[in-house]
């Protein structure tokens, strides 16, 4: 009889170890859904990237073209004492017999 008053305590991982078994698998599928978001993301960004470098470099070769034009239509004239005109066209790079 003394044995049919005894309450028994609850199992430690009865209940608890599947919840916690089913917690750590719903986390598992969210990391799981959050790395293919990263994925995608990071796909994306490598798009931007290199449609970014494609466009920079665009742009300086028409900075080129234009700081080109620009140059070649100041082209610097000088006036001699005599009245000449003489068209002075910068060119720096000197070959050993003219030093």
């Amino acid at each position: 009889m003394s044995k049919d008053n005894i309450i028994q305590f609850p199992d430690r991982m009865g209940d608890r170890g599947i919840k916690r078994l089913e917690i750590i698998e719903n986390r598992i599928s969210e990391i799981e859904t959050e790395n293919e978001f990263l994925d995608g993301d990071i796909e994306y960004l490598q798009q931007q990237l290199e449609s970014n470098f494609n466009e920079v470099t665009q742009l300086f070769y028409e900075v080129e073209k234009l700081q080109k034009q620009a140059l070649e239509e100041k082209l610097v004239e000088f006036k001699s004492e005599f009245g000449v005109d003489i068209n002075f066209d910068a060119d720096f790079d000197l070959t050993p017999e003219d030093k």
